[in-house]
């Protein structure tokens, strides 16, 4: 097996990581990003087709908010879904 490395070296690949590092966000809420308005939502959305490829962008269904700071120190973690109930 051949081993790949992937680098995306670019603003909006950094941009992307950033904006996303507080909270998942829609495409339409990057592209409202002061830094990323101007790249469109197609190239927004290619960028984070590769930053996913990539393994450092992982796309959510719906955007998402920071944690709070008692979430990020708690003991135990749950994920809301319809499969925990």
């Amino acid at each position: 097996m051949i081993e790949r490395e992937l680098k995306f070296v670019a603003e909006v690949f950094e941009r992307i990581i950033e904006a996303c590092a507080a909270g998942a966000k829609s495409v339409n809420q990057l592209a409202q990003i002061d830094g990323l308005s101007n790249y469109g939502p197609d190239l927004l959305t290619d960028a984070i087709r590769f930053l996913s490829a990539g393994g450092q962008l992982v796309p959510f269904q719906n955007p998402t908010e920071a944690p709070t700071a008692h979430a990020l120190t708690a003991d135990r973690y749950t994920f809301g879904s319809k499969t925990n109930i």
